[in-house]
């Protein structure tokens, strides 16, 4: 009964640390994957704002061409647009139907020559992205907006803002993220744009293994967990953009993300490690104990049945704070003092012995000092007179006290 009442409660145990476990591990799961949907979003508001400010260039210059016409100093108002955004406008150009230069700003670092906005898919956006293209030791990408009627026919076709990638991705260095973050800005139809280290790819170069396509195939946006290009499992949040051909990845170290967790998986483990040996020990212990209790319980039944059939009275008395209880008797006894079975044991010895004897350890004492080991005691009789009788005492051993006094 005890070992069957300890295994249900170890497997209760177990289960409890199992059940919140998993649950920590979700919790932390579900949290990271919330922030991480966050910063998708963060990367397209960042996105298009930049887009917003290329639009208010666009219909500046469409305002422009319509006030002024081709007659103007193009190149002097696009400078001036330039000296707005330095940071976003590395180079600024118009062009006309064919992406010939009608006027140009050329970026620091040379001028615009090879642009490729060449694409396995028709552009559904007003503005299109290019391929990023490398000048002296800077790497650009064209961003190519569309004019307006207006503009178009003063052979205005679009306006092409070359960006540094670096400003693309350059959002989370103010944002305090994890360590071991990826960021990762794809175009549409899978060049990769920006990234946060170059262990995740080299920009301009489409990596059609990468899992995200296939997400990106299902859904918009989502989250699932991958080993990315560095080898580092993550816990990825996508987002495609529906202004922009654009498609941003964040991704969290799993390592990181579920290290709390585990750190709490040890410490709960620990806890139901000691309760489960503290109970196996007060387990162990109790079964002892009624082992010992039913061993003793058959001798008492063992010894009533001899001392049954003795003549002279037999008592066995358990130590008390008192005098001591009686715990089994014969009837010879019970019969010399004039009382029933029943109403002696149980009782207390001072009721039923002399005032002498109480005492059972002193008076042993001075019992084995006698010759024949007993002292003669007036007993007293419930009704009548005492009657005299020879007493001796036989000390149990310690191992059965604890059995006698329960």
């Amino acid at each position: 009964m005890v070992w069957g009442g300890l295994a249900f409660l170890l497997t209760v145990i177990w289960l409890l640390f199992a059940y919140f476990s998993q649950q920590q591990f979700h919790l932390a799961r579900a949290s990271a994957m919330s922030t991480a949907a966050t910063l998708t979003r963060l990367v397209e508001g960042w996105a298009l704002s930049s887009l917003s400010r290329i639009n208010d260039v666009a219909m500046s210059v469409s305002n422009y061409l319509s006030a002024v016409g081709p007659e103007g100093d193009l190149r002097t108002f696009l400078s001036r647009q330039r000296q707005v955004s330095p940071d976003l406008f590395l180079g600024v150009d118009v062009v006309d139907a064919d992406g010939n230069p009608i006027a140009s700003v050329a970026p620091p670092q040379g001028p615009a020559t090879g642009r490729n906005f060449d694409s396995d898919r028709s552009p559904d956006t007003e503005v299109v992205i290019g391929l990023p293209r490398r000048v002296g030791t800077t790497t650009l990408i064209p961003f190519s907006r569309s004019l307006d009627a207006a503009a178009a026919e003063r052979g205005a076709r679009a306006l092409v803002i070359e960006v540094d990638p670096s400003y693309l991705a350059g959002f989370y260095s103010d944002i305090a993220l994890p360590p071991g973050t990826s960021v990762m800005l794809f175009r549409a139809d899978g060049p990769l744009l920006a990234a946060s280290s170059s262990s995740l790819g080299a920009v301009g170069l489409s990596y059609p293994s990468n899992p995200i396509w296939a997400q990106v195939a299902r859904s918009a946006n989502g989250t699932y967990d991958a080993r990315e290009a560095d080898g580092v499992e993550r816990l990825v949040a996508y987002r495609a953009s529906i202004s922009l051909p654009l498609v941003v990845s964040i991704g969290l170290p799993a390592a990181g993300v579920f290290a709390e967790a585990r750190a709490y998986m040890w410490v709960n483990g620990a806890i139901c490690a000691i309760l489960s040996l503290a109970l196996i020990f007060a387990a162990a212990i109790i079964s002892r104990q009624m082992a010992r209790r039913t061993e003793f319980r058959k001798a008492l039944a063992i010894s009533a049945a001899a001392l049954s059939s003795v003549s002279s009275g037999v008592v066995i008395v358990a130590r008390t704070e008192k005098s001591g209880r009686i715990v089994q008797c014969n009837p010879a006894f019970a019969a010399l003092i004039g009382r029933g079975l029943d109403a002696v044991e149980g009782a207390q010895w001072d009721t039923v012995a002399p005032l002498d004897a109480w005492d059972l350890a002193s008076f042993g004492d001075r019992a084995s000092a006698m010759r024949d080991g007993a002292i003669e005691v007036a007993f007293p009789r419930w009704q009548g007179e005492p009657f005299a009788a020879e007493l001796r005492v036989a000390p149990r051993s310690e191992e059965h006290t604890s059995e006698l006094q329960s």
